[in-house]
């Protein structure tokens, strides 16, 4: 698995119409104005970031990983989850697909120039899923690699559709668990993940999407999936918790 870590610098952009109507947006791709007044910036939160060794081993089995910033748990730290934009955009994501959704994809899909890989290599995205029947289980990983396949489309000219080739087959509580219970618990339950009946990954190449990587546990189990079904596999995540 090749690991990079690297620095995004800002840079204007002509974002997709469709995408951006009745919403307010600055001329510079990472940075946005908070609601609360100020301006909060992805980039600074993209320098010297790195990969925590439980991810790398979860993760190992990938062509690359990647993710775009920092996510701050409100239990360890109170302060940044209140103010940090990217964190306050990925728990608005888990209920609505809007502004922040855009706003992570677009980052998300600007922070790919950096790693051509990820744009000449891949067939299709594919998001972790949620759980099927649950009202929530279009937006999280989901709404934030539809959005990315479009500005996919629009930066790059690539098309890079999205494929509901995985399910959930059980509920999951990882916010309870630590991060070797996590690991613990797909070892257990290894089917947590299944593939769907029109699934083909023979000979593909994927972008695996997630919002949140923690321990790399749950992006791990639908990794094993796809490569044991002949694919190759991109890991890419908005975020990862800081530990």
């Amino acid at each position: 698995m090749m690991v990079h870590d690297s620095i995004i610098k800002s840079e204007h952009v002509v974002f997709p119409p469709r995408l951006i109507e009745n919403q307010q947006m600055t001329n510079h791709e990472m940075n946005f104005d908070h609601k609360s007044g100020g301006s909060s910036s992805y980039s600074d939160e993209i320098l010297g970031r790195k990969l925590t060794t439980d991810v790398k081993s979860s993760l190992s089995d990938a062509e690359d990983v990647q993710f775009l910033t920092n996510y701050y748990s409100k239990a360890k730290y109170p302060a940044h989850y209140r103010a940090h934009l990217p964190t306050r955009d990925i728990i608005s994501n888990k209920t609505s697909d809007g502004i922040p959704t855009h706003r992570l994809a677009r980052g998300m899909a600007h922070y790919l120039k950096l790693f051509p890989d990820f744009i000449d290599n891949v067939d299709f995205i594919v998001s972790v899923p949620n759980e099927s029947n649950d009202w929530y289980s279009k937006f999280k990983a989901n709404s934030i690699a539809n959005n990315l396949s479009l500005y996919i489309k629009q930066f790059y000219n690539k098309n890079m559709p999205v494929k509901q080739f995985l399910k959930k087959t059980m509920k999951t509580n990882m916010k309870l668990k630590y991060r070797n219970q996590r690991n613990d618990f797909f070892i257990e339950n290894p089917d947590v993940y299944c593939v769907t009946p029109d699934s083909n990954f023979e000979g593909k190449t994927v972008l695996l999407v997630d919002d949140i990587i923690t321990s790399g546990a749950t992006m791990g189990s639908c990794l094993k999936k796809i490569t044991s079904l002949g694919g190759k596999v991109y890991c890419f995540a908005a975020a990862q918790t800081m530990s």
